[in-house]
């Protein structure tokens, strides 16, 4: 594409035609919603998306960021994410304890291993012992255990605990948190379900009501009037009495 010159013209056009209906959108929602847009998290995101568009124009990267709006336009994606977005703070928690996790064990293993005779430099600085550390994480770590064990003989016995603490532990309390999150959201949307169940029959026991006080008005009507067409009986009744009488 970036040889091709009238191809990229022609992704460029496209490219300025959807940023143009963004804009549209996002002009409309603020026109209509008014300040209270940001009171929307998607709309506000929405509107934050095309300004950083226009402004890093240039930056073909930032167009993959436009997928994003397929989000706020589904409601299940919007729930997902919302759910996701309230565990961050329990989420950066967790992730807190393991860099702390990591920095305990990156000390211990540096200070015990720096010196042995390695194929792989794993454990000379503080920084490699680091990445090392989030190597072993991903479960690769019995070779470098095995050629520690050749210098230290319990030295695999320190890289089980470190698999244990971080890969079984810590990471098992964030997909408790995840799972949590997810059944937060389900019980959201039984919760929406019901309100809108609720209202619905609202809606429905309301409307029955006004269909009743139309009969109860009509019935009122027929009533007002068959009363008045027997007092205009009644009037009628002593003139015709009165005509009898003369004649």
């Amino acid at each position: 594409v970036e040889k091709d010159k009238s191809v990229k013209a022609v992704i460029d056009k496209v490219d300025v035609v959807f940023l143009s209906i963004f804009t549209a959108e996002s002009a409309l929602q603020l026109i209509y919603h008014d300040i209270k847009i940001f009171k929307n998290r998607w709309h506000t995101f929405d509107l934050l998306l095309v300004i950083v568009s226009w402004i890093f124009k240039k930056l073909t990267v930032l167009r993959c960021l436009r997928i994003l709006k397929i989000a706020s336009k589904f409601e299940a994606l919007q729930r997902l994410i919302t759910a996701l977005l309230d565990v961050i703070p329990n989420i950066t928690a967790i992730f807190s304890l393991l860099l702390l996790v990591f920095y305990i064990f990156a000390v211990m293993f540096t200070t015990l291993f720096k010196e042995t005779d390695l194929q792989i430099d794993y454990f000379s600085r503080l920084d490699k012992t680091v990445f090392s550390l989030f190597q072993f994480m991903t479960m690769d770590w019995q070779e470098a255990a095995r050629e520690c064990q050749k210098e230290i003989s319990w030295a695999p016995l320190l890289f089980v605990l470190f698999e244990v603490v971080s890969g079984f532990i810590v990471f098992n309390l964030i997909v408790a948190v995840l799972c949590e999150a997810l059944g937060l959201l389900d019980s959201d949307g039984k919760e929406d379900e019901d309100k809108i169940s609720i209202e619905k029959e609202r809606i429905d026991a309301i409307n029955t009501l006004m269909e009743q006080v139309e009969e109860i008005k009509k019935k009122q009507y027929m009533i007002r009037k068959t009363l008045s067409e027997i007092d205009s009986a009644d009037s009628k009744s002593p003139a015709l009495f009165d005509i009898v009488s003369s004649s």
